[in-house]
């Protein structure tokens, strides 16, 4: 069977700057973005005294940094202790690239988000998997960098679905995907060990496809798949004017909202053009909650707000759309 052709794009191409796949180096890459010389650092902090006057605040630092377009001087985030040390974005490059020696991945795309206070950088890996030879799988590094003390340094190597760019999620008993280091002095050093754990993605990949194997080997039918969603996801169609279990009444709207989603991860399963080539299995139904926590989900929005780019941030950086994901595969997961 033919893998069918990618309907969308990845959600970080949504966000930054989407690269041609010129073989830039990291430090080229953030140089286009603008991502670089913004010189991170910290400065005295100081309060407002009753009186109007200022007062500096001991052992605690406002965040900076330079604009990377103006020059000027500009706040970049709250207020931070003595052991909070600034990554800068070309440190972050120097470990990125090593990675990319490494394994021969291709920079992406990279971007700042929240004003500067995040700055992202997504590379692909070269190889491609192929679900039970049919379903295309690819493989992309993520690092995530918070200038404004609010995050520690984040990386993460994880698997997307290549036809729908759905974004996956699972544990793998054994094998290490993830790196995660607050801003101190140590991080350095820590670079260093996250480069070696990190080369063991090969056996988390080698997890993850036996699991995806063995889902998309499993058929389910639509009536499992109601059972599934009735037991596991959605719980039973609430009844009007019943008390919740927080105690409140079941409205019109509570009804509308659930059929909503339970609609969607139905249809998602029996129709949608994403699933053709995987219909009727285990995997498909773990897709369709994937591609629903990725792209189905409302979006509240202001008047303001760019829907597609709330959507990216969420997929990229919620912790809950990640727990909703990997709750799903361990559910749908066969033994």
């Amino acid at each position: 069977m033919t893998t069918p052709t990618a309907t969308r794009e990845p959600a970080w191409n949504r966000l930054g700057t989407a690269l041609d796949a010129n073989g830039a180096t990291v430090g080229q890459a953030l140089k286009a973005a603008h991502l670089d010389g913004w010189n991170v650092r910290k400065i005295p902090a100081f309060g407002l005294d009753a009186d109007g006057s200022y007062l500096e605040v001991p052992d605690k630092w406002s965040i900076v940094r330079t604009n990377p377009l103006t020059g000027a001087t500009e706040p970049n985030g709250g207020v931070v202790g003595n052991d909070w040390t600034p990554v800068q974005n070309e440190e972050t490059a120097e470990f990125l690239q090593a990675v990319v020696d490494q394994s021969g991945a291709v920079v992406e795309a990279v971007g700042e988000l929240h004003g500067g206070k995040d700055m992202f950088v997504t590379m692909r890996l070269p190889e491609e998997f192929l679900v039970a030879g049919r379903d295309a799988i690819n493989l992309y590094f993520t690092a995530f960098n918070n200038h404004a003390g609010l995050r520690a340094f984040n990386a993460a190597i994880g698997p997307v679905r290549t036809f729908c760019c759905n974004q996956q999620n699972a544990i793998i008993r054994g094998a290490k995907s993830t790196f995660k280091h607050p801003h101190t002095s140590g991080i350095k050093e820590a670079f260093k060990q996250a480069r070696a754990d990190l080369a063991l993605t090969a056996k988390y990949m080698d997890g993850f496809m036996a699991e995806a194997t063995a889902m998309l080997e499993t058929p389910m039918s639509d009536t499992e798949y109601v059972e599934f969603l009735v037991a596991d996801v959605t719980g039973p169609r609430p009844v009007l004017g019943e008390r919740t279990e927080e105690g409140t009444k079941v409205t019109a709207r509570a009804i509308e909202k659930y059929d909503e989603e339970f609609g969607s991860l139905r249809r998602l399963f029996t129709d949608a053009e994403t699933q053709d080539n995987i219909r009727g299995t285990r995997w498909a139904a773990y897709q369709s909650m994937i591609e629903w926590a990725d792209w189905g989900r409302p979006v509240g929005r202001g008047k303001d707000d760019d829907q597609d780019a709330i959507r990216a941030m969420r997929t990229m950086t919620d912790p809950d759309t990640s727990r909703v994901k990997i709750a799903a595969f361990d559910l749908l997961k066969v033994g």
